[in-house]
C-alpha cells in the first residue's frame, strides 16, 4: 500500500484582541493571552482565548511557538474581565457579570 501524503492547510490566523502580552528579559521570547479565530484552508472557526508563545529569529522576526496552558495570572485576569473578554469573543457576557445580591454558588 502506497503511502500518501496530504496537502499541507494553508493556516492563518485573524486576531480580534491582544490582551496581555509579556516579554522575556533577553527581549527573545513573548508570551501573549489573546482571543483570535484561525482560518483553515479558507474556513474561519470559532473564536477561541489562547496563551501564545513567540520566538524571535536572527532577522529579528517574531516567529509563533507552542500555544501553552493559562498561568495563574491568566486566570486571575480572566476573572476580573471576563465580561469584556466575553464581549470580544461574540457572546453575551453581561449575564456573568457579579450582582451584588448573588450568593456564591459552592462546587
Amino acid at each position: 500500500m502506497a503511502y500518501q501524503q496530504k496537502e499541507r492547510a494553508d493556516i492563518k490566523e485573524k486576531i480580534v484582541k491582544v490582551l496581555r502580552q509579556s516579554l522575556s528579559d533577553e527581549e527573545t521570547i513573548k508570551s501573549e493571552l489573546r482571543i483570535l479565530s484561525w482560518i483553515v484552508n479558507e474556513k474561519v472557526t470559532p473564536v477561541k482565548l489562547e496563551r501564545r508563545d513567540f520566538w524571535k529569529d536572527k532577522e529579528g522576526v517574531w516567529k509563533p511557538g507552542k500555544c501553552r496552558g493559562l498561568s495563574d495570572s491568566d486566570v486571575i485576569f480572566i476573572l476580573e474581565h471576563g465580561v469584556e473578554i466575553g464581549r470580544y469573543m461574540g457572546f453575551n457576557a453581561d449575564k456573568f457579570a457579579a450582582k451584588p445580591e448573588a450568593e456564591p454558588v459552592p462546587f
